[in-house]
């Protein structure tokens, strides 16, 4: 499988950030808690899509070959969520760079991995991938043919029921 180009993925976050900041100055008193709760949650409750993936056409799957759950979500995204707590906690003067840190720190391991995965996609067992990929992987490795359990072929065709 390759691995989904660093200019998709680096957009698509860039894209999730801006929408989670905006939130957080948007609604001054808990603004900061809905940025932070979308950061982390943002994989995991749109079929493995966060509105940046979702644009961009990417989704993270589980080591399953599953779309993403909440908690692998939050499990990877768990940096960033930080990162946007310092941020807005501490004053975007102090939070700067403890959110550029954050950023840092998982650029540095997605670069220096074989596999295309930063420290949230290690820790929480997940990959990012095209979502015509994750497509292909969910199928039953059948190539649209579906075997019932006497063998005989139930594709749909000329002689179906339906």
């Amino acid at each position: 499988m390759t691995s989904v180009s660093l200019l998709n993925r680096a957009v698509s976050r860039g894209m999730d950030l801006v929408i989670a900041l905006a939130v957080a100055e948007a609604l001054p008193r808990a603004g900061w808690v809905a940025a932070v709760l979308y950061i982390l949650v943002a994989d995991g409750i749109s079929n493995g899509q966060s509105l940046g993936k979702k644009l961009l056409g990417l989704r993270v799957l589980n080591a399953r070959g599953e779309p993403c759950g909440l908690k692998d979500s939050i499990m990877r995204n768990l940096m960033f969520g930080l990162g946007i707590l310092f941020w807005t906690v501490l004053h975007p003067v102090l939070g700067w760079p403890l959110l550029a840190a954050a950023i840092g720190v998982e650029f540095m391991v997605l670069m220096g991995s074989d596999e295309g995965k930063r420290l949230g996609d290690e820790l929480a067992g997940t990959r990012v991938v095209e979502e015509s990929a994750s497509e292909d992987q969910a199928g039953d490795g059948h190539d649209g043919v579906d075997v019932d359990s006497t063998g005989g072929d139930n594709t749909e065709g000329e002689n179906s029921s339906e």
